[in-house]
């Protein structure tokens, strides 16, 4: 299940909420259709959110539309936390280049790139 990429007008699909101890530095989304999210210098973290979870969210809450209706929202608040690599400034991802499912994050923060797989 990759995240409907489909945009409905003023439509919110999902919200990640309590992502991060600080502000979101960056967002980079993932192969598999999963979200990679990275939390400011308080935070220090690099998210993983599953595919899977924009579809089966345990939570749902309801939020007025700017037409005034009532839309509910799926609410994710459990992530993956990776070990590596801590804060940074950006996140991109780096298929494989023989075609498979791997993938590695590179992950950069002032003058250091960390490859985490």
């Amino acid at each position: 299940g990759k995240m409907d990429a489909t945009v409905e007008e003023s439509t919110m699909k999902v919200m990640l909420e309590n992502v991060h101890n600080d502000t979101v530095r960056c967002m980079c989304s993932l192969p598999d259709g999963g979200l990679l999210t990275a939390g400011g210098k308080m935070d220090a973290t690099v998210r993983v959110w599953d595919s899977f979870d924009f579809d089966n969210a345990s939570s749902v809450v309801e939020e007025e539309n700017l037409d005034g209706a009532t839309d509910e929202i799926q609410v994710l608040t459990n992530s993956k936390v990776l070990d590596q690599p801590g804060y940074v400034f950006d996140l991109k991802v780096l298929s494989d280049s023989n075609g498979s499912d791997v993938y590695a994050v590179a992950a950069a923060r002032y003058n250091v790139i960390k490859i985490v797989i």
